[in-house]
């Protein structure tokens, strides 16, 4: 006697063709990038502040390229260079085809520096919200509710501050102790005479 066999049935399966290719989204970057055109003159305006650097303008940086190709870069109204801003280097390194885009894309990717906006740092500038050397040397400011040293690079590739905003953290930071350590001195100084001189009461 022949035993039947039961075949199992394989599930249907129906072909599916290829998934159409989602359409690539405009670089998140640009998102926040406005352009403008001014005299043959290409204009990228960063209209949103980022979170890590909160600021009241309209736009942090602006990017823009002459018709000969050179780009000029100029973040929180100060007009940046390679020179003043070795991060800048990286658009050297660029093939010398490279979009403007592209440039910008590079661009949007460094960080700029925090600086240090501490309060009790803030509290020891002068009233010009300067600060000076013993030789009368401007070596910070306080620009954009910050404190930047003078050879700020304003923007960075990694970290939090530029070489330069670091080596003067540790200069407030000495500064802050000492007026403490005088402040301290000076009331157990005053405190006693004080005493001395409080009439006795009757």
């Amino acid at each position: 006697m022949k035993m039947s066999q039961t075949r199992r049935k394989r599930p249907s399966s129906k072909r599916i063709g290829r998934l159409p290719k989602r359409r690539k989204p405009e670089a998140d970057f640009l998102q926040s990038w406005m352009m403008e055109t001014v005299d043959d003159c290409t204009k990228y305006h960063l209209i949103a502040a980022s979170d890590s650097f909160p600021t009241t303008h309209t736009h942090t940086h602006t990017v823009m390229e002459y018709p000969n190709g050179t780009v000029q870069v100029e973040v929180l109204g100060k007009i940046l260079s390679k020179e003043t801003t070795p991060s800048l280097c990286i658009l050297d390194e660029l093939p010398h085809n490279t979009s403007f885009r592209r440039k910008v894309e590079l661009i949007s990717q460094l960080k700029i520096c925090a600086g240090n906006s501490d309060q009790s740092f803030l509290k020891l500038a002068d009233k010009a919200g300067n600060f000076y050397t013993i030789t009368k040397k401007l070596v910070a400011k306080i620009d954009h509710n910050t404190i930047r040293h003078a050879n700020c690079t304003m923007l960075i590739k990694e970290g939090k501050r530029c070489p330069a905003c670091e080596k003067h953290r540790n200069s407030l930071r000495v500064k802050l102790s000492r007026l403490k350590k005088r402040n301290n001195s000076s009331l157990s100084i005053s405190t006693p005479f004080t005493m001395m001189n409080t009439p006795a009461k009757r």
